[in-house]
């Protein structure tokens, strides 16, 4: 998922979301690289400036990291959710 990050952090969100989707389409990432990956997703969509997507995106990865019991990750998401909305 670093590569996407990357990718999304020069602003080149269609590099990140086809390296991305790569990641989700493979079926063997574990179950923590999937909800960054999905973070990721999230956060490109509301780059491009496409908030549902965004938000779908965002709802898994808050799913799989409540289910991980990862509260910090979870808590980021729910910031970045927030930020949709603003």
């Amino acid at each position: 998922a670093y590569l996407g990050y990357l990718f999304h952090a020069s602003k080149k969100y269609d590099s990140a979301l086809a390296y991305y989707t790569t990641i989700v389409n493979d079926g063997g990432a574990d179950t923590a690289l999937l909800a960054t990956t999905y973070n990721g997703m999230g956060a490109c969509f509301n780059g491009l400036g496409i908030p549902d997507s965004s938000l779908n995106n965002y709802r898994r990865a808050l799913v799989l990291f409540e289910a991980l019991g990862d509260t910090t990750k979870a808590i980021d998401v729910e910031s970045n959710i927030a930020i949709v909305y603003k």
